[in-house]
């Protein structure tokens, strides 16, 4: 660390040129110097570890030619603000932008499988896109990015990530996940944004995504807004215990919702729900106790159900207010069974109901 020729006036150093053929930068090369650019050759396929820490960089290219990268390389460059990632290596390695707090964006290639450990911790950075090639991410990546208040994960079922990836991330509040097919499954505290779990708002599914996974925002509890392009199938416990969660519109296509899908969020009060469901079960809204409003929606019949086995069942009571789509064309067995409504408009469209539609709704007139 003090052992280059030119240590002693590193701080001088504003203007380093490297010579074309020059094939390696050594680790703690340029350490703590006041270097502001310096273009680094095609020759070049190694940087070694701290090479550029605490230097006064603002922008920086890595070449299709560098095929590895040390730590740390960027550590605590506070003025870096621009980076252009061309290099073919796959990983962005441990603390190799920490502290870079001017750095407000970063394209992560396709060409990247690993993110390491605190790679932008205390980074400036706004947004992040993690492309669906990231296939690990370690402990801490985005630790303190203050100032992230978007981000993109991919629904990789292969992909394996650290649950504490965005600790710190006080101004993140809205995920969106990417991709084509299933998302993964997880346990109730295992969750890659499982970090945030005070802070996330805002939950996109991205045109392509077909399930939400098990337990994939279980105990978010300030979760507002869930929109959906593709869903067909909700897991387990999904969104189990979003206490703030007010509505849910859940998209016509949907055809599974699977146990305790919205189990203790205390504060839904409606819940769209879609004819296409032909799978669900009677603990889906366990808990639900503000839920007084259904709104049966698409094209098509609403399941029917057996006397007590509707996904509202527990909540039957409660629920005061129901409406039925106009494209709604049949309601099946039992739907409405023991609610508290008192009027319901059953549009022209409907013309099959099924036996005990209505049984026990003693309130309706």
């Amino acid at each position: 660390n003090a052992n280059q020729p030119w240590y002693s006036v590193r701080k001088q150093l504003t203007t380093i040129e490297i010579g074309n053929g020059v094939t390696s930068i050594g680790a703690y090369s340029f350490i703590e110097t006041s270097i502001q650019t310096i273009e680094i050759p095609e020759s070049v396929t190694t940087i070694g570890s701290y090479s550029f820490k605490s230097s006064g960089i603002t922008t920086i290219t890595l070449s299709d030619k560098i095929e590895s990268l040390g730590t740390n390389v960027f550590e605590s460059c506070t003025k870096l603000s621009t980076v252009t990632w061309n290099t073919q290596y796959n990983t962005i390695p441990s603390y190799t932008f920490n502290g870079c707090e001017k750095l407000k964006q970063f394209e992560i290639k396709s060409t990247i499988t690993t993110i390491d450990s605190y790679a932008f911790q205390s980074s400036g950075l706004t947004t992040i896109e993690i492309p669906s090639s990231v296939t690990k991410i370690n402990e801490k990546a985005f630790k303190d990015c203050t100032s992230m208040t978007t981000a993109k994960y991919p629904r990789n079922e292969t992909i394996t990530s650290s649950k504490d990836i965005f600790e710190g991330c006080i101004l993140l509040k809205t995920l969106t996940i990417t991709g084509n097919g299933d998302m993964q499954n997880y346990q109730q505290d295992n969750q890659p944004w499982n970090s945030l779990k005070e802070i996330l708002e805002t939950v996109i599914f991205d045109t392509g995504v077909t399930s939400v996974g098990d337990n994939s925002f279980y105990g978010f509890k300030k979760i507002t807004t869930i929109t959906w392009e593709s869903v067909t199938t909700i897991g387990t416990s999904a969104f189990n215990g979003c206490t703030t969660l007010p509505s849910v519109s859940i998209r016509n296509g949907v055809t599974e919702i699977k146990s305790n899908a919205f189990n203790g969020c205390t504060n839904l009060e409606t819940v769209d729900y879609p004819v296409s469901i032909q799978t669900d079960s009677n603990d889906i809204f366990n808990g639900c106790t503000k839920l007084t409003t259904l709104n049966i929606i698409g094209k098509g019949t609403l399941k029917g159900y057996t006397s007590g086995n509707q996904p509202w069942s527990n909540n039957k009571e409660n629920i005061t207010k129901i409406s039925i789509g106009n494209e709604v064309n049949g309601i099946g067995s039992y739907a409405f069974e023991g609610t508290s409504i008192t009027t319901i408009s059953i549009p022209d469209s409907v013309t099959t109901l099924g036996d005990y539609v209505f049984s026990n709704c003693d309130k309706l007139l």
